[in-house]
């Protein structure tokens, strides 16, 4: 789907569900107690929105960074936010504290895992560089 309407499009969910309709989807879902009804089709959710690769300003103010956030369902855990801004990803993390009491923790450890992903990958391409 995302390939088919296009990244800009992506980025403005309103044009495929209007705030109102997913308001009255998340209202009606927790009403009738749905999470306690089934078991939820999944308990994570990692997003992928485009956003501007150009600066934004407010009042003239250059906008610096930009970060995510999701909403928690009855029965999800875990949302990770993933926004794209002037050619550089941020990663946020949402999560249920019944079912993540530490987050904090967590993002501590997502980002020392992205340091040693980082880490393997200079290193292999070093040893690319010296093979040839």
């Amino acid at each position: 789907m995302t390939n088919a309407v296009g990244a800009k499009l992506m980025t403005d969910y309103t044009q495929f569900i209007p705030s109102t309709t997913a308001a009255l989807a998340a209202r009606t879902y927790t009403r009738l107690g749905m999470a306690n009804r089934t078991n939820p089709a999944f308990n994570c959710v990692i997003t992928n929105v485009p956003g501007p690769q150009v600066p934004l300003y407010c009042a003239g103010a250059r906008m610096v960074a930009h970060y995510g956030l999701g909403p928690l369902f009855d029965g999800m855990g875990l949302i990770f936010p993933v926004v794209s801004y002037c050619g550089r990803i941020t990663i946020s993390v949402t999560s249920c504290r019944e079912m993540m009491p530490d987050p904090e923790f967590f993002a501590q450890c997502i980002e020392e895992s992205y340091g040693e992903l980082k880490a393997a990958a200079l290193a292999g391409a070093t040893e690319l560089r010296n093979a040839s």
